[in-house]
Formats: C-alpha cells, sequence, structure tokens
C-alpha cells in the first residue's frame, strides 16, 4: 500500500500518516494527527487521533489577499 497527499497539502509537526491513506489537493494535517487508512477529501484541515475532519477550507493559494495588498511587507 502506499499513502497519497494531493497537491499544495501542509503537514504539521509528528503528524503520523498509515499507509494506505490518500489526502486530497489543498488540505491541512494538524500537528500530532494520526491519519489512519481511508480517502479524505481536498480542502479540509484534519486532526485528532485518529484524524477526522475538522473543518472545510478554500483553496490554499494565496491569491486572494482580503486587505487589497500583496506580498510580505506590503
Amino acid at each position: 500500500m502506499l499513502i497519497e497527499r494531493g497537491l499544495n497539502c501542509w503537514i504539521g509537526a509528528k503528524a503520523t500518516i498509515l499507509d494506505g491513506a490518500r489526502i486530497g489537493d489543498n488540505s491541512i494535517v494538524a500537528a500530532g494527527a494520526v491519519v489512519c487508512r481511508g480517502e479524505y477529501p481536498a480542502g479540509v484541515i484534519l486532526g485528532g487521533v485518529p484524524a477526522k475532519v475538522i473543518k472545510r477550507i478554500g483553496s490554499l493559494s494565496g491569491g486572494n489577499c482580503s486587505h487589497g495588498r500583496s506580498g510580505i511587507g506590503a
């Protein structure tokens, strides 16, 4: 079995991802989470032991800046 991770995923410190897990694009795995075998949707925050969907989020592309500025220090 393999672990499949989508594009633009963030994996927190000391997270454990077990064989057979499929994590969708633009997802975040919380620090210390244990992601078990199964398929997890795109655009979510996963956390807990065992991991479950905590919250649905939008894209992490960074293109939408709500304050009208872009870039660091702008």
